[in-house]
């Protein structure tokens, strides 16, 4: 979905509604939804919301400005946060979470605002890139670090009560068979392996983003 200039109707009507809430243009009372227009008024909010948020700056709502459109609703405490694989959670309440994680010393990957896995890939990189480390023996580091940091976690959440026992243990329980599958195919294959499999995720990855960054119009 492409909305640029000239465009009207419904879902012009809410991207403006939601940069009127974030007063980068005056809110639009009078007009019927299906009537409202894409004009010059909201094709300079979006491209100051865009430079604002260092999204290409050209005017034009596509995915990746629609998504942080949607991301720059939430604040954080306005909705209970949680990991979920099939579809991670993404808005300023995760960004703002990751900071204040990272303010805390805990590392939680890239500051995205993602609220997904990215710890291990990062050390893997770092381990090898600036250590020296061989993939299989970084990745076995980067799986030791990342139960130290899940435990200093859990020690500050538990008090709160914050944590979703069910579902962590479930996820714990599929993390554990993962990590006795992949350490038992990395020791009988290999660092020559574990480089080739870790190459492919992480250029998925970057194929990914850039996607997304180019289907923006």
């Amino acid at each position: 979905m492409l909305l640029r200039r000239g465009d009207r109707g419904a879902l012009v009507a809410s991207v403006r509604a939601r940069l009127a809430s974030q007063t980068y243009l005056p809110p639009d009372l009078a007009t019927p939804d299906a009537e409202q227009e894409f004009d010059d008024t909201v094709d300079a909010a979006v491209r100051a919301f865009q430079q604002r948020r260092g999204l290409i700056v050209d005017g034009i709502v596509g995915p990746a400005t629609l998504r942080s459109l949607n991301d720059s609703r939430w604040q954080l405490g306005d909705r209970t946060l949680a990991y979920s694989l099939s579809s991670p959670m993404t808005g300023d309440d995760v960004l703002a979470l990751q900071q204040r994680l990272a303010e805390l010393g805990y590392d939680t990957g890239q500051t995205d605002g993602i609220f997904g896995p990215g710890t291990g890939a990062f050390l893997v990189v770092a381990l090898v890139g600036l250590l020296g480390y061989a993939f299989l023996q970084a990745s076995a580091t980067a799986r030791i670090v990342n139960l130290a940091t899940n435990v200093g976690a859990l020690l500050v959440f538990i008090p709160q009560g914050a944590p979703l026992w069910g579902l962590g243990l479930a996820m714990g329980g599929c993390n554990v068979a993962g990590g006795w599958l992949g350490a038992h195919t990395a020791i009988r294959r290999g660092s020559g392996f574990v480089r080739v499999v870790f190459l492919t995720v992480v250029t998925a990855l970057v194929l990914r983003l850039g996607y997304d960054v180019l289907t923006d119009g």
